[in-house]
């Protein structure tokens, strides 16, 4: 048998994605085939903790959605003159406990049909942090914020990150610093 180095790597990845055991993956190679590997029954989740969670994605997106029971309550498309990047404040009312919500991104340069669903729930039993109450007690203090940041990115890194990442956060050096070094961190700069 005659094997190129090409096919000798493919059937050693495909070989090692037959592993994944939580969530799934499809993937569609050069000849249009389709792979699909993982429980395909399985999704993403992220419990909520915070009624205004940030949404923050490291690459720039083409289309981010929020559902909730199959409707679509805010939708943002990205055109070829502005990318949908950074942090997004959340668009809609706060959450609720037990709500649940279906976070819909889809990745620049991704075909219609080729996005990463995330399931965002919020515990019934748990009192979800209420944002504005968090940042009316915080103020303009800089050094509140920053005390309020480090705590809680310790103990709750939702809330922590959406403090950190808040359009009403005072402008700061060193929070501008950590934002920017967050971001090298997660892409591994």
């Amino acid at each position: 048998m005659n094997f190129s180095p090409y096919k000798i790597s493919e059937n050693f990845v495909l070989k090692k994605l037959n592993y994944i055991k939580d969530g799934k993956l499809s993937l569609e190679n050069y000849d249009g085939k389709i792979h699909q590997f993982g429980n395909q029954e399985s999704f993403l989740s992220a419990e909520i903790k915070v009624d205004k969670p940030t949404i923050y994605s490291l690459k720039p997106l083409n289309e981010i959605k929020i559902i909730k029971d199959n409707k679509i309550l805010w939708r943002e498309i990205s055109t070829s003159t502005k990318k949908i990047e950074g942090p997004i404040n959340w668009p809609l009312d706060p959450i609720e406990r037990g709500d649940q919500f279906k976070l819909s991104l889809r990745a620049e340069g991704a075909s219609l049909g080729s996005q990463v669903n995330i399931n965002l729930i919020a515990d019934e039993r748990e009192k979800l942090n209420d944002l504005d109450e968090i940042v009316s007690k915080l103020g303009y203090s800089k050094s509140s914020w920053i005390k309020s940041i480090n705590k809680n990115i310790k103990i709750d890194k939702d809330t922590g990150l959406t403090l950190l990442f808040s359009e009403k956060a005072p402008k700061s050096k060193e929070l501008q610093k950590v934002k920017l070094d967050l971001s090298k961190e997660d892409r591994c700069e």
